[in-house]
C-alpha cells in the first residue's frame, strides 16, 4: 500500500522535471532591438565610456566648486610649555599678569571663505572643464555609434550565415535523394555504377559544403557576441524572418551632414575650446586673488568651549 501511493508522487516529480528541461532547452528568440540593447548595456567599450564621462563630470563639479562659498567646521586642541600670561605695565611700573589664553585650549570654530575675485582663474578652468565634458560626451558618442554598427554588421552577417546554412542543407538532402534513385535504377540496370560514384562525389561535396556553413554560422556568433559583450549563442536563437527589415532614408547631401552632425567633429571643436579656456586660466594664475574670510569661534579649557566668544573677518589680497 505505501509503494502504491508513492507511484503517483514519482510520477508528478517526472512530468515537472521534464517539463523543466523541456523548459531550459527552448531559446529565446533574439532580435536586432534586443542585441542593440544589449550591447548598450554589456559591451565593455561602452561602459568605459560611461565611466569617462561620470569622471568628466566629477571634474567640472571640482572646477565648480572652487567659485563657490567654503563653509567648515573645526575643532582644534592645543597645549603649551608655560602659562600664557603677559605683564601689564603702567607708567613703566608692572602691576601684574594679564591672561592671553589658556595652556590647554579647546577650540572650537565655523568658519566661511569665499574668493571674490581670481582674475578669471575660476571662471575660464570652469570653462574649459565643462568644454572637456562636452568633448567626452561627443566622443563616446561617436564610439557608441560606432559599437552599435559592430552589432548590426555581425548580425547581418549571422543571418547571411544561417541562410548559407540552410542552402547547404537542402543541397545536401536533394544529393542524397538523388543518390537514393540512382542507386534504384542501378539495381534496375538503368544506370551504369560510374554514375552511382559520381553523385556519391557530390553527396560528399554538399557534405563539405553544409560543414563549412555550419561554421560559419558558429564564427558569425562569435563575432556577434564579441561585438554585444555578452555569450549569445547558448540561451538565443535568430529568425531568419529577421531579413526583412527597412532602412532609414538617407539624407540629400551626405557630406554636409556628416561635417555638421558627425560627433567627432563636435569632439575635436571641445577639445579645442578646452585647451584655450585652459591657456587663460593658467595666465589668470598670476593675477590678482582677493579672498574674503570669516571666523566665529569659541574656546575654553575643557571640551565643548564656551568661555572666550569672538568673530573676525578678513580680507586678503594677493599677487
Amino acid at each position: 500500500m505505501k509503494n502504491f501511493k508513492s507511484k503517483p508522487l514519482l510520477l508528478i516529480l517526472f512530468v515537472l522535471f521534464a517539463l523543466c528541461r523541456s523548459a531550459a532547452g527552448e531559446s529565446v528568440p533574439l532580435t536586432l532591438d534586443k542585441a542593440l540593447k544589449l550591447a548598450e548595456k554589456n559591451n565593455p567599450v561602452l561602459s568605459a565610456g560611461r565611466e569617462r564621462i561620470a569622471q568628466g563630470k566629477a571634474r567640472l563639479d571640482q572646477a565648480t566648486a572652487a567659485g563657490i562659498p567654503d563653509l567648515a567646521v573645526s575643532l582644534l586642541y592645543q597645549e603649551t610649555g608655560e602659562d600664557p600670561l603677559h605683564p601689564v605695565f603702567i607708567e613703566g611700573s608692572q602691576v601684574g599678569f594679564a591672561r592671553a589664553g589658556f595652556q590647554s585650549t579647546w577650540k572650537a570654530a565655523l568658519s566661511l571663505s569665499h574668493v571674490l575675485y581670481s582674475g578669471g582663474a575660476i571662471r575660464f578652468n570652469e570653462k574649459a572643464k565643462k568644454a572637456a565634458l562636452e568633448g567626452i560626451v561627443a566622443q563616446e558618442e561617436r564610439t557608441r555609434q560606432s559599437v552599435l554598427w559592430s552589432v548590426q554588421s555581425s548580425w547581418y552577417e549571422l543571418l547571411r550565415a544561417k541562410s548559407r546554412l540552410y542552402v547547404a542543407e537542402e543541397v545536401r538532402a536533394l544529393a542524397s535523394e538523388h543518390l537514393r534513385q540512382v542507386k534504384i535504377l542501378l539495381k534496375n540496370g538503368a544506370v551504369a555504377y560510374s554514375e552511382v560514384l559520381r553523385v556519391e562525389v557530390s553527396v560528399s561535396e554538399a557534405e563539405l559544403n553544409r560543414i563549412k556553413a555550419k561554421n560559419a554560422v558558429d564564427v558569425a556568433w562569435q563575432a556577434l557576441e564579441r561585438a554585444v559583450g555578452v555569450s549569445l549563442q547558448s540561451v538565443l536563437s535568430v529568425s531568419s524572418d529577421e531579413m526583412e527589415r527597412g532602412f532609414p532614408p538617407l539624407p540629400e547631401n551626405p557630406l554636409s551632414f556628416a561635417l555638421q552632425f558627425r560627433p567627432e567633429m563636435k569632439a575635436l571643436d571641445r577639445a579645442m575650446n578646452s585647451a584655450l579656456f585652459s591657456s587663460r586660466a593658467a595666465s589668470a594664475l598670476g593675477g590678482p586673488r582677493i579672498i574674503l574670510s570669516g571666523e566665529v569661534y569659541a574656546a575654553d579649557e575643557v571640551l565643548f568651549p564656551s568661555k572666550m566668544e569672538d568673530w573676525r573677518v578678513t580680507l586678503a589680497a594677493s599677487w
